[in-house]
């Protein structure tokens, strides 16, 4: 999203990392199974005022359709165990809970979710 405009940027600029080497993970001691088909989520937000009105949900169908252009099998991210208002959009859109990690003492919850990996 751009700031500035409040728009949704171009689907380039939307970056999926690929796990190549197990120090580019950023949460160490995580049970995964470290392959290039599995793409990370990190730090995505709606600004407050965007909440409510379909931008988080046009993000990750923009996130989900380019780790599918990039052959990824597997996206995973984490969000705290108290934001309940996330982890209910997650799942509600299909990611699965399949553990929890600590990052510098913050208990975070896993989710995956596994992509229809077919021709496009």
């Amino acid at each position: 999203m751009d700031s500035r405009t409040g728009h949704l940027q171009r689907r380039e600029d939307i970056i999926i990392r690929q796990y190549h080497h197990p120090d580019d993970l950023q949460f160490k001691g995580q049970d995964l199974q470290i392959d290039s088909t599995v793409g990370g989520v990190r730090r995505l937000f709606v600004a407050p005022t965007h909440q409510s009105k379909g931008v988080a949900r046009k993000l990750m169908a923009t996130l989900t359709s380019h780790a599918l252009d990039h052959k990824l099998h597997v996206l995973e991210l984490t969000t705290s165990k108290y934001n309940q208002t996330a982890l209910h959009f997650y799942q509600k859109l299909g990611w699965k809970i399949t553990g929890q990690t600590n990052y510098h003492g913050f208990t975070l919850v896993v989710l995956r979710l596994k992509l229809s990996v077919g021709p496009r």
